[in-house]
C-alpha cells in the first residue's frame, strides 16, 4: 500500500525543516519557485494567466505535479490584471492591458515593473516628513493618487484627523464630488476582484496540500529599505538620498519596520491556521519570504549596507524568528561582499537563497544559515539537461556536504527550458541522497 498524501507531505516538510536547522536530511530537498515556466508548460500565455486565475491555478498545479519536488508555490502572477485595469495602475505594464499605455505588446511577456519617475511620479524628498508623520494619510492622499490614474482624485480628500467634531463635518464635502465617488467605486470594484482572486488561491493551496505538497512560504513582505526605495523613491532616488537626505531616509525606513512586521506576522499566522485546519497532523513549514533588491552589490557599499540596510533588516528578521517563524531570504543580485555581515544571525533559523556565488556562501554562512541555490539562468535557459546535471553535481558535492542545503535555481525561471528544470529535480533526487 502506498503512502498517504499526509505522509508524503510530512516527509517533504521534514526534509526542508532538517536542512533549515542545519541537520542532515535523507536527501537534499528541492524547492523551486516556478515563476515563468509554469505558464509555458501549462500551454498558456502571460495574458491568459493574469486575466484568468483558474488558468493560473491549473498551470501551477500541473508543473508541481510534473516536477514532483518538495514544495509548491503560488502562481507567480502577484495580482489579477483586472485590478490593474480598474486602477489604471502606473507601477506596472502587463500583457493584455485594456489601455495601450499600460500594455506590453507580446502576450507571452511577463509583466514589467515601472520605476518611479519612469512609470509615475515618485515620492519627492520634501515629502519624507509628511510620510514619516502619518504614513496612512500620505499613502491615501499623496502616494496612491500618483500610482493610480483612477485614484488621482483622492489627493483632494480632507485630512481625516482634522474632522474631529460636529463643527468639522462640513469638511466632508469632497466626498460628495463625482470624482471622489468614482474613485471609491473603483476601489470597491477592485476589492471584489481581490476577494475572488484570494479565494481562488486559497482553494489552490488547500488542493496542493491535500496532494502532499507543503507551501514554500506562508507569507511575504518587503525589506524595510526596499519598501521605500523600490516603490516610493526609486533606484536613483534612494541612491541620491543616502548622500543628500541620509537621516530622513533612515527615519522613514525605521518607521515602516514595525508596520511591516505586524502585517507579515498576521499574514503568516492566518496561513498557518488555514493549514492546521486542513491538516491537523501536518508538519507545516513556517517560512516567511523576503526578496531583497536594493542591498545588492553595485547599489551601495558595505559601509552603506551596514548603515542603511542591515539594521532594520536584522531587526525584522529577529522579530520574525522570535515569533516562531523562519525567514526565507531571496538575495537578488551579487551578495558576495555581504556574507560576513548577514552571518550575524542565530544558528539554524534563516534560509538564504543566493543568486551569485553559492559556494562562497556555503563556506562563510554554512555553519550558521541554511543555503539555497543552484544552476544559474545561463544553464537553465540555454544549456542542456546534461549541463544542468553537471552543475548540480558540483553544487551537491560542495554545498550539500554536511546538510544545511536546499537545491533550487540561482535566478528566476522566466525563460528556462522545462526539460532542464525536470532534469535538476530528478538528478537531485538520485544523486543528492545522504548515505
Amino acid at each position: 500500500m502506498g503512502k498517504s498524501p499526509e505522509e508524503i507531505y510530512n516527509e517533504r516538510a521534514k526534509r526542508i525543516q532538517d536542512a533549515t536547522q542545519l541537520k542532515i536530511p535523507d536527501r537534499i530537498p528541492i524547492s523551486i519557485e516556478d515563476e515563468g515556466v509554469f505558464v509555458s508548460h501549462g500551454g498558456f500565455t502571460w495574458a491568459d494567466v493574469m486575466y484568468d486565475v483558474e488558468k493560473a491555478k491549473a498551470a501551477a498545479k500541473k508543473i508541481f505535479l510534473d516536477l514532483d519536488q518538495d514544495t509548491h508555490a503560488l502562481p507567480f502572477i502577484l495580482c489579477p490584471a483586472q485590478i490593474y485595469d480598474i486602477l489604471d495602475y502606473r507601477q506596472m505594464k502587463w500583457p493584455g492591458a485594456k489601455l495601450e499605455s499600460n500594455r506590453l505588446d507580446n502576450p507571452n511577456n511577463v509583466y514589467q515593473f515601472m520605476e518611479p519617475d519612469a512609470g509615475f511620479e515618485a515620492m519627492h524628498p520634501d515629502e519624507y516628513d509628511r510620510f514619516i508623520n502619518d504614513p496612512t494619510d500620505y499613502m491615501i492622499r499623496g502616494f496612491w493618487p500618483k500610482v493610480s490614474k483612477t485614484l488621482e482624485p483622492l489627493k483632494n480628500l480632507p485630512a481625516m484627523w482634522h474632522i474631529n467634531s460636529y463643527t468639522r463635518l462640513p469638511l466632508l464635502a469632497p466626498f460628495g464630488s463625482p470624482e471622489i465617488a468614482n474613485a471609491l467605486e473603483a476601489l470597491i470594484e477592485a476589492g471584489k476582484e481581490a476577494i475572488k482572486f484570494n479565494q481562488a488561491l486559497t482553494e489552490y493551496v488547500l488542493e496542493m496540500v491535500n496532494l502532499g505538497f507543503p507551501p514554500r512560504n506562508l507569507a511575504g513582505c518587503s525589506e524595510p529599505f526596499d519598501f521605500i526605495g523600490d516603490y516610493m523613491r526609486g533606484t536613483i532616488g534612494r541612491m541620491l538620498d543616502m548622500y543628500r537626505h541620509p537621516e530622513k531616509l533612515k527615519e522613514a525606513v525605521e518607521k515602516v519596520t514595525p508596520m511591516i512586521m505586524e502585517q507579515v506576522l498576521a499574514q503568516a499566522e492566518a496561513k498557518l491556521k488555514l493549514l492546521n485546519d486542513a491538516m491537523p497532523q501536518g508538519r507545516h513549514l513556517k517560512h516567511v519570504a523576503m526578496y531583497l533588491h536594493g542591498g545588492a552589490g553595485g547599489f551601495m557599499s558595505n559601509e552603506q549596507y551596514k548603515e542603511f540596510y542591515w539594521p532594520t533588516l536584522r531587526s525584522l528578521l529577529m522579530g520574525i524568528i522570535d515569533a516562531g517563524f523562519t525567514p526565507y531570504m531571496f538575495s537578488e543580485g551579487v551578495y558576495d561582499d555581504r556574507l560576513e555581515i548577514i552571518k550575524d544571525l542565530p544558528k539554524g533559523k534563516v534560509v538564504w537563497h543566493i543568486e551569485s556565488d553559492v559556494f562562497k556562501a556555503k563556506e562563510i554562512l554554512g555553519d550558521t544559515c541554511c543555503i539555497e541555490g543552484g544552476p544559474p539562468a545561463s544553464i537553465m535557459n540555454a544549456g542542456t539537461p546534461d549541463d544542468v546535471k553537471a552543475y548540480a553535481k558540483k553544487v551537491i558535492d560542495v554545498c550539500g556536504k554536511g546538510g544545511g542545503f536546499i537545491m533550487g535555481v540561482a535566478h528566476s525561471l522566466l525563460t528556462a527550458k522545462y526539460e532542464n528544470v525536470k532534469a535538476l529535480v530528478d538528478y537531485t533526487k538520485e544523486y543528492g541522497v545522504y548515505q
